[in-house]
């Protein structure tokens, strides 16, 4: 067992097989002597990780037979292996330089990585006190060990926070630990300070996408609004994660797999309704599309005030500053609209064609921007209250379609979301044409017609 410590590759290969070998065959030994050859597997184990060796071939073998030994064992059977890996961390100072101890400290993160992330028998409380451990050195001065510790945390999540676990069998779960959330806030703090090229903020930025990317469901209720939280916040500093992919993509994503209960539906509501009034475009860019599914997700536990609440703040986005905003929340308003009662559309309806109407009376009051701003969301309003039935033609759409054919003519980009709609309307619409000519009057028939004409078919 002493050549454990050597770094000369075919004694750490025969260690290794040894190791692995013994520990696998320890339940055949008599009882008597178990207890003994535990206690120098635990202190080999502990003298590979103590020892200061930077060959990734000897690291590789040694936690690749930890790993066989944890897939293939009951974990009543390697209780010295957890207890010796698992033990929370020592008390380390995050502040000066990287220090001496942080390789050894990457070498014993690395190693509970790979013990955690080859655990498929859930969690138990050493293990949930080795994970605040871990908190509390993912801030640590070297950047390597803030990796470590951060891929630690990342494998902690995805195992101890899974659909099998039972929260009556402990009194400790994991969530519910105050370290998770303080990490939270630290971050919080952190993260507007960090510089956007830094490696830091990089690190940072994984994490927070690991970390909500693998934890979503039921269990993580009670971090959930934190992290979407703090999941905005991150939009506000960078639009997209390093694959190309929209950030808010992981907000929606959870919101679409996820059947929440009314109380946390109605905080998110709350949530992105405050976020909908943020400074960063960006973020006000992704309130549209996490309403949009959250909504018509949990449609039957959204109450009508919640609806209106709702789709009023949608509609404020639409006269927001900037055009992707506003495209934003008329993509989402006809998802909204389609779970609204007839009343409440109607008042949408009036209020859209008072914006679309806004010409030289309210020039003298306001500039021309934000005169062009209202008109422009007028247009994607009453665009939005069609849409919501995209293959029929209901008996009050027409004076909406003779309301948005004046606008085909208007400035940009009110002309361009203008026709954007009749094109689209066209394309939904023109199988079954032929049945709702009678709705529209001759002058409103020849209109859409030649709206209509850039996109003809053998139906028109």
């Amino acid at each position: 067992m002493a050549s454990s410590d050597s770094t000369y590759l075919p004694r750490q290969l025969l260690a290794t097989e040894m190791f692995a070998g013994v520990s696998l065959g320890i339940k055949y030994l008599p009882k008597e002597t178990t207890s003994l050859i535990e206690q120098k597997l635990g202190t080999c184990l502990m003298a590979m990780v103590n020892h200061d060796s930077s060959l990734p071939k000897v690291e590789v073998m040694w936690f690749s037979a930890i790993a066989s030994i944890v897939q293939d064992s009951h974990p009543l059977q390697i209780s010295w292996l957890l207890e010796a890996a698992l033990q929370p961390l020592p008390t380390v100072s995050v502040a000066g330089g990287p220090s001496s101890t942080s390789h050894p400290l990457c070498k014993r993160l690395r190693c509970a990585r790979r013990i955690i992330s080859n655990c498929v028998w859930g969690t138990w409380p050493m293990q949930v006190e080795f994970m605040q451990s871990v908190c509390r050195v993912a801030n640590h001065s070297s950047s390597q060990v803030r990796n470590c510790a951060v891929m630690c945390i990342i494998a902690g999540v995805d195992q101890i926070w899974n659909f099998a676990w039972d929260e009556s069998s402990s009194s400790v779960h994991p969530i519910r630990d105050d370290s998770f959330f303080d990490l939270i806030t630290r971050i919080h703090e952190i993260l507007p300070t960090l510089e956007l090229n830094s490696p830091v903020f990089k690190s940072t930025k994984d994490f927070i996408i690991y970390m909500f990317k693998y934890s979503g469901g039921l269990p993580f209720r009670p971090l959930l609004l934190p992290m979407i939280r703090l999941f905005f916040q991150l939009i506000s500093l960078t639009e997209k994660d390093d694959s190309g992919c929209p950030l808010y993509e992981y907000i929606v994503a959870v919101c679409n797999s996820t059947v929440f209960s009314p109380a946390i539906v109605d905080s998110i509501i709350t949530l992105c309704i405050e976020q909908s009034l943020s400074e960063k475009w960006h973020v006000r860019h992704a309130v549209s599309p996490v309403l949009e599914v959250l909504c018509f997700r949990h449609l039957t536990c959204i109450s009508s005030s919640r609806r209106l609440d709702v789709a009023t703040s949608l509609s404020m986005l639409l006269k927001d500053p900037l055009v992707e905003v506003r495209k934003s929340a008329s993509a989402a308003l006809p998802s909204i609209f389609r779970i609204c009662n007839h009343e409440e559309r109607s008042h949408f309806s009036s209020l859209y064609l008072t914006w679309s109407k806004d010409s030289e009376g309210f020039v003298k009051r306001k500039s021309a921007s934000e005169s062009l701003a209202l008109r422009h969301a007028g247009v994607l309003g009453l665009s939005s209250l069609i849409q919501f039935e995209p293959f029929s033609v209901l008996e009050w759409m027409p004076a909406l379609l003779e309301r948005l054919a004046v606008h085909t003519s208007d400035p940009e980009p009110i002309k361009t979301s203008a026709l954007l709609f009749f094109s689209q309307f066209w394309t939904t619409h023109r199988d079954s044409w032929n049945l709702y000519t009678a709705m529209f009057n001759p002058a409103l028939l020849d209109t859409l017609t030649e709206l209509f004409r850039g996109h003809r078919s053998y139906y028109l």
